[in-house]
């Protein structure tokens, strides 16, 4: 079991540094490109095996309130990736959503609703007070997400753009993830709040002016839910 452990850490660590390579070079070039779809497909299946190889924490430890959050945080990666994967399908017509859709949509607002539950849970005991906080903020995080991807599937006739918007903010979302864990690790010495929080704010420029230039923001798009048919 222990050997198990280290393995599971051991990769864990090894696919985590090749999302940090892959994931600038699926940013850096075109969707079109060979090299974007090469590196595109690298960081997908290596966020993958990290979401699964960081559960092994909790599985280990599930009292510990540190493993509680990665098990949630890994949830919400997991969320992230397969948003970001099929919003290619649905970008190009060749698959339409379907029940798995919604359920992974429900399944980041059970996880955000528990999240939050968990924060405030926190606030009645004697944790860190960067516990509840980080609950809190990813939580409501996770119940945006889920919302908005569930009512995003329930437009009929939506421009592809915005499939095209969401595989960016979904994939990019994953990598901020990644450069956190980096920065978690690496920067110990920091206060916790800058460990958490700095890669999404260095970050956060970099997509938007993403969003700009493909002409995928929302002021290109406007109102997603505005003059269209919704179904349910």
């Amino acid at each position: 079991m222990e050997f198990l452990g280290k393995l599971s850490l051991f990769i864990h660590i090894v696919v985590g540094i090749s999302t940090l390579i892959a994931g600038p070079i699926a940013l850096f070039y075109n969707r079109n490109t060979k090299k974007h779809k090469i590196a595109g497909k690298v960081f997908f299946y290596s966020m993958a095996v990290v979401v699964i190889t960081s559960f092994t924490g909790f599985i280990k430890h599930p009292t510990v309130i540190f493993y509680q959050f990665l098990l949630f945080i890994g949830i919400l990666v997991g969320f992230h990736i397969i948003r970001g994967f099929r919003a290619i399908f649905f970008m190009k017509g060749s698959l339409q959503p379907t029940f798995f859709d919604r359920q992974w949509a429900w399944m980041a607002i059970i996880s955000g609703i528990l999240m939050l539950g968990t924060a405030a849970y926190h606030l009645t005991t004697e944790a860190h007070i960067a516990f509840p906080i980080l609950f809190g903020v990813f939580g409501l995080g996770s119940l945006a997400d889920g919302r908005y991807f569930l009512r995003l599937l329930s437009v009929q006739k939506l421009d592809r753009r915005w499939w095209f918007q969401l595989h960016i903010n979904s994939m990019f979302a994953a990598f901020m993830a990644s450069t956190t864990a980096f920065a978690v690790n690496a920067a110990s010495f920091a206060p916790w709040y800058i460990q958490w929080f700095a890669p999404t704010l260095i970050l956060l420029p970099l997509q938007l002016y993403l969003l700009k230039k493909r002409k995928v923001s929302r002021k290109d798009l406007g109102n997603p839910f505005a003059e269209v048919t919704v179904t349910g």
